[in-house]
């Protein structure tokens, strides 16, 4: 009688398939930009040389592609400036407009002072909480310096006054853009582009107010 050999079985298949990470839009804040002290600085200087030349502002209010002369004062000041004017200046400009804006309405309310040595507004917690409870684009601001608004005075101060609005270039396009910018902190511009600096770098680079503004605080208590 024959013997059967036993039969062989083949090793069990792994049933593990391996996840593979899904190829597509990176998440996160995206693109990032990096502006150095010294290009926010011309930037700035820029800005206020601008704002008193009847030929890009009167009455208040910028010529709608003003920032395309701004780029090109800033490569007259710094030819290697590589950054471009949308997304880059454009953005920087904004954001910082859109804060302008709102300290400057916060210290026109009694129990809001600017401290000028610390470039910051100065006022209570509470007093705070409850006035951003009206204020949303006043999100992000405790605490919070802004070095060049004395300087900013100068570009932006007559808007509000006048009833004009500074619309620069593609300002339709990115106003949703800036409105969420403020509720984020002022860093997310778009959905792939992100402006650093503005609260790392620029305390650091705090000038000096400009003659035609050593007086602002007064100006802000006594007038809109």
């Amino acid at each position: 009688m024959s013997s059967t050999a036993p039969e062989t079985q083949s090793p069990p298949t792994s049933q593990f398939t391996p996840r593979v990470a899904p190829v597509g839009k990176p998440r996160g804040r995206g693109k990032k930009c990096y502006w150095y002290d010294n290009e926010t600085k011309i930037l700035i200087d820029v800005l206020q040389e601008i704002a008193c030349d009847p030929a890009w502002k009167t009455d208040g209010c910028f010529r709608s592609n003003y920032l395309t002369e701004v780029y090109k004062w800033i490569l007259s000041k710094m030819p290697n400036f590589s950054k471009q004017i949308s997304p880059h200046i454009e953005s920087k400009v904004k954001w910082r407009k859109t804060k302008f804006h709102a300290i400057n309405d916060m210290l026109k309310q009694s129990g809001c002072q600017w401290d000028s040595v610390e470039k910051k507004t100065a006022c209570e917690r509470d007093w705070y909480e409850s006035y951003i409870l009206n204020h949303k684009e006043a999100n992000g601001l405790w605490d919070f310096k802004f070095p060049y608004l004395d300087q900013l005075e100068l570009v932006y101060g007559r808007d509000r006054a006048t009833g004009a609005t500074v619309e620069g270039y593609g300002d339709a396009i990115h106003n949703m853009e800036v409105e969420q910018n403020v509720e984020s902190g002022g860093e997310n511009v778009g959905d792939s582009f992100v402006s650093l600096t503005d609260d790392e770098n620029d305390m650091q680079n705090a000038s000096q107010a400009t003659p035609t503004t050593s007086n602002i605080n007064n100006a802000r208590k006594n007038g809109k």
